[in-house]
This record gives C-alpha cells, sequence and structure tokens, in this order.
C-alpha cells in the first residue's frame, strides 16, 4: 500500500507500506540516507524489508521524504537527486520524518490492526538519515530497537542540499542521550564519506543506549560493495547482522 502525507519541503512524503502475514505490533521503519529512497527495486532497504516480512519480525514501512519529485530521476542520476532536494534543510527533513512516525502511530489501527500505544518501532537509518533519526529524541519512547550505518554526528561544511544545514555536533550528541532503547550500529571499514570520528563520537554518545557496533571488513559507506565488488554479499552482511538483532 502506498501512503502520502504533506511534506515539509516541495512536495508529498511517500510511504510503502506492508503489513505482516500474522498480527504484530512491530513496525520495521526503513529511513533512507542522502538523496535516496527506500524500498525501491535492488536496493539494500528493499532485501531488508523482504527478509523482515518473510520471517514475520515486523510490519515494513519504507519512507521517502519530500522533494521536487517532477525532477527526481529513475536512473540514479546524482546531480539531479541532489537538484531535487536544492534548498531544503536538515529540519525541514527531520520534520519529514517525524510526521511519518506520528502517520504510522496515529493510522496504525487501520494500517496494521493495532491500537496506536501497542505499536512498538524499529527503525533502520542510514548516512545522514540516521543523523536525522538522533535528533528526534521526542519519539524515542516508541522506539525499541534502531540500527544506524555509516553514520555520524555532522558533516562538516559541506555546501550540498540538507548536509549544509544540519545541527551542530553537540546539539546531536545532546539528543542521542535521551535514548534508552538498544542499538545496533553498523560502519564499513572502507567508509570514505563520513569519518570514523564523526561515527565513533555519535555511537559514544548514545549513552544510555543498550549499544554494540559491528564493523563490517571491506564494505563502503552506503553497503553496496566488498572490497569493491560484490553487491550481494555486502546486502548479505548488512541484512544478517540486522536480522540477528532484531531477532534477540
Amino acid at each position: 500500500m502506498e501512503v502520502f502525507l504533506k511534506g515539509n519541503y516541495k512536495s508529498l512524503i511517500k510511504l510503502d507500506v506492508f503489513k505482516a502475514k500474522k498480527k504484530t505490533n512491530k513496525v520495521l521503519l526503513n529511513v533512507h540516507g542522502l538523496y535516496a529512497m527506500t524500498g525501491d527495486r535492488g536496493s539494500k532497504s528493499k532485501f531488508l524489508g523482504n527478509k523482515v516480512l518473510e520471517k514475520n519480525i515486523a510490519n515494513v514501512v519504507h519512507f521517502s521524504s519530500s522533494r521536487d519529485w517532477n525532477i527526481f530521476p529513475t536512473d540514479g542520476d546524482f546531480a539531479k537527486q541532489q537538484e531535487s532536494f536544492s534548498g531544503k534543510t536538515f529540519a525541514q527533513e527531520a520534520q519529514d520524518l517525524a510526521d511519518a512516525v506520528d502517520l504510522v502511530l496515529d493510522q496504525s489501527k487501520f494500517l496494521f490492526g493495532v491500537e496506536k500505544e501497542e505499536i512498538r518501532l524499529y527503525i533502520v537509518a542510514s548516512s545522514i538519515g540516521g543523523t536525522v533519526v538522533s535528533t528526534l529524541k521526542d519519539k524515542f519512547k516508541y522506539i525499541d530497537k534502531l540500527v544506524l550505518a555509516g553514520t555520524g554526528t555532522g558533516y562538516g561544511d559541506s555546501t550540498k542540499p540538507i548536509l549544509s544545514t544540519c545541527p551542530s555536533e553537540s546539539a546531536v550528541l545532546n539528543s542521542v542521550k535521551a535514548y534508552k532503547g538498544k542499538l545496533l550500529f553498523l560502519q564499513g571499514s572502507k567508509d570514505d564519506v563520513v569519518p570514523f570520528e564523526a561515527q565513533n563520537k555519535l555511537f559514544d554518545g548514545y549513552k544510555n543506549a543498550k549499544k554494540e557496533k559491528v564493523t563490517v571488513e571491506g564494505a563502503n559507506h552506503n553497503f553496496s560493495k566488498i572490497n569493491g565488488k560484490d553487491k550481494r554479499l555486502a546486502q548479505k552482511l548488512y541484512t544478517d547482522f540486522i536480522l540477528k538483532f532484531l531477532l534477540k
């Protein structure tokens, strides 16, 4: 089922919602990285979502934030992807995700046959998506398990859309100390996008979480390759670590 809600930028937020075969109060929410989407064909989020549904671990929701959809390409052209977010701020991106969480909670009876008070969230977020989740401390009480992949405290002096308006490192760290659920922190040993210093600071900042960190040898930033190739192995390792964590 596709669900749309008003975005905080130029267009609508898109949610792909999949109900588990057996009734469950767990909802896995997939959150994308910079300028991407979740649930698209061949993506690690689609692969993970399918495995979660197969094992009846949770209902699945793929989140894609608002952008100028008219210029967002189907061919994965990065320049156009970046252009589709031109002018969007981190605060707007964060509000998109907060609004999506609210919709999942408020419409839980219709979507999953479960009362709002019973819903428990599992969130899997990549790159800046993890930074966004880390700032939503008023939503932490609903999140039982959180997976962050290739995520750090901030993105320096970048001039790119969204990145240029990231909150300060101290603001992010002040937020994450409020999270008391379970955290799995994944990083690729060959991540050349987010500095390990920024990743490790964020992990350390989750002082009150029940947490573990896994470094995947040879994986790149977005877990699309192992040692520069082998996409299938990269997706399998990414998914296997997350499934093990979710099933604990």
